[in-house]
């Protein structure tokens, strides 16, 4: 209890939603403000649902919190900074009588034991798994058996064995793919970095998995015409001097297209790779096809 000789402290209310004394509070003592998130969690973040409300999470010394279910409720987050064990406040004429129960449908997406469960023993909602993090989700993030938490959700019957098809588009033996072995659907190509794709950097031999999805035999000689819509030497065409389809325009980013965006000269077009408008008639000649007639912009660098 505070004396006449040892006034409260005047309350100092948080202005970047930081707020008490342990974790992300780190001692400052501030206050979460009446309105907006009201109650100090014991991460020492302010908010308003129950993972900053509850008894058992909040800080009271630093705002409001929903009602002990008791009324021995001891506030240790109080006691740690004060000294003094200070009574908790209600933050509605509704508040929780009591913290959820173990084995309860979580009220905010976390679960389990671990992670952002801390040992909350909430369970996810039905057709959900809770994952090693201690949230619940739907995907192999949550799911897959290495990492999910089968006492508060579901979780999928075994990781699918290595060479079975991707079901999330990681793949292969690196990265993303963490050594899990699976291989892309057909006519996708696995990348250095374990994602499943059609384009260029999933498929170029020096970035392909060949051993996990298609991989081109070869990078398309210079001139050939681009197999995935990138083209020139600049942007997305990294240099590799691959050709835009009759008709269609190389663009200063290395992409094809038949707008103005790709096709004027003013705006960068590459006239050695693909049509372009706009291109002096004296630059039209030798390597620049802006002259030409689709029928003579496939020529005979191109693959049939």
């Amino acid at each position: 209890m505070q004396t006449s000789t040892d006034p409260e402290p005047s309350t100092v209310y948080s202005l970047n939603g930081l707020c008490g004394n342990i974790n992300a509070g780190n001692n400052l003592g501030w206050t979460c403000p009446p309105n907006g998130g009201r109650c100090c969690s014991k991460y020492g973040h302010c908010g308003s649902g129950a993972s900053y409300c509850a008894p058992n999470v909040c800080q009271p010394a630093f705002g409001l919190c929903d009602a002990a279910p008791t009324s021995t409720y001891i506030d240790e987050a109080s006691n740690v900074h004060t000294g003094t064990a200070l009574p908790s406040r209600t933050v509605s004429a509704t508040p929780l009588a009591t913290p959820l129960e173990r084995g309860s449908i979580t009220p905010d997406r976390t679960c389990g034991d671990v992670g952002k469960g801390n040992n909350n023993g909430y369970v996810c909602k039905p057709g959900q798994c809770c994952s090693k993090y201690g949230n619940c989700g739907t995907t192999s993030d949550y799911c897959a058996p290495s990492v999910c938490q089968s006492a508060f959700g579901m979780c999928a019957d075994s990781a699918p064995a290595r060479g079975s098809v991707s079901p999330d588009r990681t793949c292969g033996d690196v990265y993303k793919g963490n050594n899990n072995g699976w291989v892309c659907k057909t006519g996708q190509c696995c990348s250095r970095f374990g994602n499943c794709g059609t384009t260029a950097d999933y498929c170029s031999p020096s970035v392909c998995q060949s051993a996990f999805g298609i991989c081109f035999d070869s990078a398309p000689a210079r001139g050939s015409v681009s197999p995935d819509g990138t083209c020139g030497d600049v942007g997305k065409g990294n240099n590799n001097g691959w050709a835009c389809k009759p008709g269609a325009c190389c663009s200063k980013y290395g992409n094809c297209g038949t707008t103005d965006s790709y096709c004027l000269a003013s705006l960068g077009c590459q006239s050695a790779f693909g049509n372009c408008t706009g291109v002096a008639s004296s630059s039209s000649s030798g390597s620049s096809p802006a002259s030409s007639t689709p029928s003579s912009a496939s020529n005979s660098t191109s693959p049939s």
